[in-house]
C-alpha cells in the first residue's frame, strides 16, 4: 500500500505547506493504526506474531516547506569569523560532530571527557525541557577533534563542576542557553555576509557536514545521519579536515 498525497487546487507555497501537512496527518494516522493492532495482538484479537500490516504502509517522500541550503565551505568560514563564544562554539561543535543544537546545549561538564576530547550525547534541552534525546539510539560519545582544546580552555576559564552547564546564561540564574539566541547570532552573521536564508539555523551546519562528506567520497547511512557518524575536527576557524579520513 502506498498513500499519495496533495491536492490540484492548491498551488505555490500553500501545495508545499499543504503536502506538509497531509504528511504530518499521514504519519500520525499511520502510528495510531500500529498502535491498534499491537493491542489487538496483545489482547487476542490478533493472531501473535503476525506482521503489523501498517509496517507495510508507506507515506512517501519527504516533503519540506523550503529547500534545504547549506553554506559553502567559502561562507562557513566567513560566518564564523563574525561569531564570537559561547554561540561560535556551539556552531563550531555542530558543524564538527554533528551533534544537534538540543544535544550541545544539554550538555554538563560530567559529559565531556577532556582528556580524551569526547562529548557523551545523554540528553538534550529543548528551550528548557531537559529529557532523553530523540531516540535510544542518539545516545553515543562524539569526537571533538580540534576542539577539544577550546573545551578545555573553557573548563578552566568556567571553572567547570560535573553537574553545572557547559553553556549556561550570563545573568547568573545557572540555567542553560535556549537554542533561539544561538540561531539569532547564527542569522544575523549570516546576513552581513550577505549569505542568510529562510531555515537558517544550527542543524544547516549539520546538513553541510553530511554533504560535505559524501562530496569527498565518504559513505553515510541513513541511520547514522539522523543519530551520529565518525567525527573529524575543524580548526579554529572552522575548516573541517578530510571528513574521510579519521580524527588525529
Amino acid at each position: 500500500m502506498r498513500l499519495r498525497h496533495g491536492h490540484p487546487s492548491v498551488r505555490g507555497s500553500e501545495a508545499a505547506e499543504f503536502t506538509l501537512v497531509v504528511e504530518l496527518c499521514m504519519t500520525a494516522l499511520r502510528g495510531i493504526m500500529s498502535g491498534i493492532y499491537t493491542k489487538a495482538e496483545e489482547w487476542g484479537y490478533w493472531p501473535e506474531g503476525r506482521r503489523n500490516p501498517m509496517s507495510r504502509v508507506k507515506i512517501g517522500e519527504k516533503w519540506t516547506v523550503r529547500p534545504e541550503r547549506i553554506f559553502t565551505e567559502d561562507e562557513t568560514v566567513k560566518v564564523l569569523a563574525r561569531l564570537s563564544d559561547p554561540n561560535l562554539l556551539i556552531i563550531e561543535t555542530a558543524l564538527a560532530t554533528g551533534a544537534r543544537i538540543s544535544e550541545i546545549l544539554g550538555l554538563t561538564w560530567q559529559h565531556i571527557d577532556l582528556k580524551d576530547g569526547v562529548i557523551r550525547i545523554v540528553q538534550r534541552n529543548w528551550r528548557g525541557d531537559i529529557d532523553d534525546p530523540k531516540s535510544k539510539t542518539s545516545k553515543r560519545p562524539l569526537t571533538l577533534g580540534n576542539l577539544a582544546d577550546r573545551y578545555r580552555v573553557k573548563a578552566t576559564a568556567d571553572n567547570a563542576q560535573p553537574d553545572k552547564w557547559v553553556f549556561a546564561r550570563t545573568d547568573g540564574s545557572g540555567l542553560p542557553l535556549w537554542d533561539s539566541g544561538v540561531r539569532q547570532a547564527l542569522k544575523k552573521a549570516a546576513a552581513a555576509e550577505g549569505c542568510d536564508f529562510p531555515g537558517l539555523g544550527p542543524h544547516s551546519l549539520r546538513r553541510a557536514y553530511i554533504t560535505w562528506v559524501q562530496e569527498a567520497g565518504g559513505s553515510i547511512k541513513h541511520r547514522g545521519v539522523e543519530d551520529g557518524w565518525p567525527q573529524h575536527g575543524t580548526d579554529h576557524r572552522g575548516i573541517h579536515e578530510d571528513p574521510t579520513q579519521p580524527a588525529s
